[in-house]
């Protein structure tokens, strides 16, 4: 069988620079890095774009070197987000264990998950992950509760948001290329993923990311993200 491939890009569009990352993707499991561009940011303050003719320019020319390095053009990006008009909320949920028996069921998952991923954003706000808290069945905590007996399932979600206009803005950027934008990551997440490992993220770590313009934060526990969030002073 032909190995089906296709290529990525990472882009982050920071304050002091912009990157581009392409990874070479093999069947949705192996990821090679194959090319490898960056560029002086302009038009960019604090994670937001203000002018859009010059943070296309410098994305564009990271774009470009990447794509030589790479051999290829990408076929969708992977969009990193930071800027201080992100913010989170935490909302849980809980329902009663549905079957006669008391053992959990992939309804009763999929339904306080819903319930916990519900709460209403404000006017002009955007979702960019919902970041599921640990299951507790009964009070206990449980990593995967389907099968398992008990009567009351509770979860939940810490869910981050943004301005729908400034994050508009850096999906602009990169349609105006002609590239689909497959999803959003928080740029914390991204840091915080590459430098701890699965214990520290199940023990508790702080990881801080000290850009130009910004701080992105992320607090681990239980092996997954608690709390995120930006601070608008950077190295700057």
């Amino acid at each position: 069988m032909i190995s089906k491939t296709r290529l990525i890009g990472a882009v982050e569009i920071g304050t002091s620079k912009v990157t581009v990352l392409v990874g070479e993707l093999m069947r949705g499991r192996t990821l090679n890095i194959v090319g490898l561009g960056s560029c002086p940011s302009r038009g960019v303050i604090k994670g937001g774009v203000v002018d859009y003719k010059e943070a296309s320019a410098c994305t564009h020319a990271a774009f470009r070197a990447a794509e030589e390095g790479a051999g290829s053009p990408v076929d969708a990006v992977y969009l990193a987000q930071t800027g201080a008009h992100l913010e989170g909320f935490y909302h849980e949920a809980s329902v009663n264990v549905n079957a006669a028996d008391n053992c959990v069921g992939a309804l009763d998952i999929d339904t306080a998950c819903r319930l916990a991923m519900a709460k209403e954003l404000p006017a002009g706000r955007a979702v960019v992950h919902h970041i599921r808290r640990p299951f507790r069945l009964d009070g206990r905590l449980v990593p995967d509760p389907e099968h398992l007996v008990g009567q009351r399932l509770e979860v939940g979600s810490w869910t981050v948001h943004g301005s729908e206009a400034k994050i508009g803005d850096h999906i602009h950027v990169i349609t105006g290329f002609n590239l689909r934008v497959d999803e959003l990551i928080l740029s914390s997440l991204a840091s915080g993923t590459m430098v701890t490992t699965p214990e520290e993220r199940q023990n508790g770590v702080l990881v801080l990311d000290l850009g130009c313009g910004t701080t992105d934060f992320v607090l681990y526990h239980d092996g997954v993200a608690y709390q995120t969030g930006v601070v608008p002073v950077g190295g700057d």
